[in-house]
C-alpha cells in the first residue's frame, strides 16, 4: 500500500522550498494545484508525474516546471526519492495563502519555517 510523503518546509527571503521524501516506490503525492508556476528539483531517484491527466517519467538530476492552475501530483518510482518544490512568494501573493495551498495539501510536518522578507 502506497503512503503519503514526508516533508519539511523552508521559507527564507521570499524563497519557499518544500523537501518532499518518498521513503518507498509507490508513496505519493495528493494531486493538487498552485496558482503560481513553481519549479520541482529531483534531486535523488525517480517519479511518474501526471499533469492534468498526463503522465510523464523523470529520474534524478532533474528540474521540473509546473506552470501556475495545472493539477499535478507525484508518485515515487524509487525508494528513498527525495524532491524540492521550488517558489518565490511574490506577485502579490501573502504568505499566508501560498503556504496552505502546499502545506495543507499533504501529511506535511513543518519541521522548520524561518521567515525572511515577505
Amino acid at each position: 500500500m502506497s503512503e503519503l510523503a514526508d516533508s519539511n518546509i523552508s521559507l527564507v527571503n521570499n524563497v519557499f522550498i518544500k523537501e518532499i521524501r518518498f521513503r518507498h516506490a509507490g508513496d505519493r503525492s495528493i494531486t493538487h494545484a498552485h496558482v503560481y508556476d513553481h519549479q520541482t528539483l529531483l534531486s535523488t531517484g525517480a517519479v511518474a508525474l501526471t499533469v492534468d491527466g498526463q503522465t510523464t517519467r523523470y529520474e534524478a538530476p532533474a528540474i521540473i516546471v509546473i506552470v501556475a492552475g495545472k493539477h499535478h501530483g507525484f508518485i515515487a518510482l524509487a525508494d528513498e526519492t527525495v524532491a524540492y518544490c521550488i517558489h518565490a512568494v511574490q506577485d502579490g501573493l501573502p504568505l499566508d495563502a501560498a503556504a496552505p495551498l502546499v502545506i495543507g495539501m499533504s501529511n506535511s510536518a513543518v519541521h522548520q519555517v524561518t521567515l525572511g522578507e515577505v
